[in-house]
């Protein structure tokens, strides 16, 4: 993501000419994985240990010898864990056990994934916002977004940034920008919504249904392999991918 993040304040940077930024980069960027006090709590309470033994490069993750302790009470001893690409998984346990904590422990990478694997750690629903379902889950999608801006931009200054355009367009090629709408219809759809639903703000949804759209969010952003991980408050929708 800080890859990503540099890049499009490049492109910004780079489009403006004089350096400065005309759309708010910080913002369409900030990213619901971003660690708060209370995560940097819980890092600080918990010693985790592990061994990656799946190969480097590849799409599954096994993890072995893996040990964790939450103020000083074992959670997991001398276990593993295998995900294994193209498989989806639920974590079931009875309250208080360590699900949250080891999910965490994956998101924020305290075990040796390898770097190619993104992982999405959601961990609570969408705000309630006025932005419909649909316009949530469109807004997620950072690169289209500025890319559409800023051809937009140059489009009305006329033929002096043809060549740029020519490449912002082709870019737009490459991600299926034509077919973004659909995509996240698709992804909104396969959660549960209808029609309707789609276009009710997010601030007319209960709790549940924000973290579907959240959810939607986090599969739309991730087009490439990832490991999206969910906490045991998600279960029932966790279940519903999953089926």
């Amino acid at each position: 993501m800080l890859k990503e993040e540099k890049q499009l304040r490049h492109q910004n940077q780079k489009s403006n000419g004089n350096g400065e930024s005309s759309l708010d980069v910080d913002k369409i960027l900030r990213m619901e994985t971003a660690q708060d006090d209370q995560v940097k709590q819980l890092l600080a309470a918990c010693s985790s240990t592990g061994v990656l033994s799946s190969h480097k490069e590849s799409r599954d993750i096994q993890l072995t010898n893996v040990s964790i302790t939450h103020h000083g009470a074992n959670i997991l001893e001398d276990t593993s864990i295998e995900l294994n690409f193209g498989r989806r998984y639920g974590l079931i346990g009875h309250n208080g056990c360590g699900k949250s904590t080891m999910l965490m422990l994956l998101g924020q990478r305290e075990f040796p994934i390898p770097d190619h694997v993104d992982i999405f750690h959601l961990r609570k629903e969408i705000d309630a916002c006025d932005k419909t379902a649909l316009e949530a889950v469109m807004d997620v999608d950072a690169e289209r977004i500025f890319l559409e801006r800023k051809a937009e931009e140059l489009s009305a200054l006329g033929d002096e940034f043809v060549d740029v355009l020519s490449d912002i367009y082709d870019r737009l090629d490459q991600l299926d920008a034509n077919k973004a709408k659909t995509r996240c219809c698709e992804l909104l759809f396969g959660l549960g919504f209808n029609k309707t639903m789609m276009q009710r703000k997010c601030k007319d949804f209960s709790g549940g249904w924000r973290m579907r759209v959240a959810l939607a969010r986090a599969l739309f952003y991730f087009r490439r392999n990832f490991s999206c991980w969910t906490n045991q408050q998600t279960i029932s929708t966790w279940k519903l991918v999953c089926g």
